[in-house]
């Protein structure tokens, strides 16, 4: 693998501070839009909105975001627990999920080849270029604020360690500066990174990249 790529993004936080958090809700099997949205005293029509659902289909294990501050004079229990599992125990909704999607892979690029190269020539992968990698992470980032808390104001300058496979996916993340986030939010903002979708290229032990996220709350 190559050596570490450094790369600089500012995600500025305006208004998130003023925002309740809303409830995660874990889908188990036999639940539907409608079935979960009169638990919590909210619309169909909510739902959607909130979590980008077109039509009805709904996924076992998908997070559902439930703004139940909005939902009118209604007041649900917002720890009411969802419906026991029929594989097991039900388990908390992880923050990294809401509302992601883990991308498609890529098809691995080819690397160079030696062909029609005199003997004395050599060749090499070129991977992920600095740019590629800064404008990929570029957009997703802002889809990591929702792990900071709702009352959380300040700045810090986490840096994360990725290691992106040639398919595009993030198959490794690690914390290489805390910038004295709490665990809980380092946690989840390791867990998010993974859903960032990267181009594919042609390195088979994957490209590495080091990553700061400057956060800031106004």
């Amino acid at each position: 693998m190559r050596a570490l790529v450094p790369l600089v993004l500012a995600v500025l936080l305006t208004g998130c501070v003023s925002r309740p958090e809303p409830v995660r809700y874990v889908v188990v099997r036999g639940d539907t839009l409608g079935e979960i949205a009169t638990a919590h005293g909210v619309t169909v029509d909510q739902l959607r909105a909130w979590n980008g659902i077109e039509g009805d289909l709904i996924e076992v294990d998908q997070v559902l975001l439930i703004h139940t501050e909005q939902a009118g004079s209604a007041e649900p229990d917002p720890v009411a627990p969802p419906r026991p599992r029929a594989r097991g125990t039900a388990r908390p909704a992880a923050p990294a999920a809401d509302a992601l999607v883990m991308p498609a892979a890529k098809p691995c690029l080819g690397g160079p080849t030696g062909d029609g190269l005199a003997d004395q020539e050599m060749t090499a992968s070129q991977g992920l270029s600095p740019a590629q990698v800064k404008q990929a992470f570029g957009a997703f980032a802002p889809r990591t604020t929702t792990c900071l808390p709702s009352d959380w104001t300040g700045s810090a300058s986490p840096q994360f360690d990725l290691v992106i496979g040639c398919d595009g996916l993030v198959r490794e993340v690690s914390v290489s500066a805390p910038s004295g986030l709490s665990d809980e939010v380092l946690t989840c903002l390791t867990d998010r990174l993974r859903y960032a979708e990267f181009p594919a290229h042609d390195l088979p032990d994957g490209e590495r990249a080091r990553v700061p996220l400057h956060l800031r709350s106004e």
